[in-house]
């Protein structure tokens, strides 16, 4: 009887080691996927925090140009460019500036209005290729038909990049020359009146 006592015993206690044993293993998985848990979530700070701080620099950069534009600008048009180098920079720093300054004119719900557009045209591109048809490729930009500054749902269409690419390349083409124009008009040299060259009257 008492070794049936003794074999029960040892029974009951190999089963709780084992039940131990399991449970001990169970929590070093546990361990295991927490500490896993733990460095993909500290990965994905760093990547967050990251991506904040390009974001962060993008911001300044943007601020930066924007700011030496319109100091570059100002100083232009107040001192005059001394060079043609001068004159082109004077181009590119407008350009820019007109740039910028209608990126930020645009309508506080654009993103929205955008959206909407887009649905309307059914996420085609509606550049009339012919009097009776449109292109018809996938739309991934909204364009403002007639440019400046009506963003009334009348004056938007939804344009494919390459349409859109090629109107905005036209766009600019047209108004970096009429600002070529302006330039060179502002600072043509005025050539003085043929009868005062010499210095005196009629010449003399």
């Amino acid at each position: 009887m008492a070794l049936v006592v003794i074999g029960s015993v040892a029974a009951l206690s190999f089963m709780a080691l084992v039940v131990i044993g399991s449970v001990a293993a169970l929590s070093f998985m546990a361990l295991v996927v927490i500490g896993s848990v733990a460095a993909l979530s500290f990965m994905a700070l760093v990547v967050i925090v990251s991506v904040a701080a390009l974001s962060f620099m993008a911001l300044v950069v943007i601020v930066v140009v924007a700011s030496a534009s319109s100091i570059l600008a100002a100083w232009w048009s107040w001192v005059g460019p001394r060079s043609g180098l001068d004159r082109c920079w004077l181009v590119v720093v407008v350009a820019w500036s007109r740039v910028s300054d209608r990126r930020r004119r645009l309508p506080s719900d654009w993103s929205s209005r955008r959206a909407a557009v887009l649905r309307r045209d059914g996420g085609r591109c509606q550049w009339k290729v012919d009097s009776v048809s449109v292109c018809g490729a996938p739309a991934t930009d909204v364009d403002h038909i007639v440019a400046g500054d009506d963003d009334s749902f009348g004056n938007l269409r939804a344009l494919c990049r390459e349409h859109h690419a090629w109107k905005s390349a036209r766009e600019g083409h047209v108004a970096l020359a009429r600002m070529r124009r302006e330039v060179a008009g502002r600072f043509r040299r005025v050539e003085p009146h043929p009868g005062l060259r010499g210095g005196g009257v009629n010449g003399s």
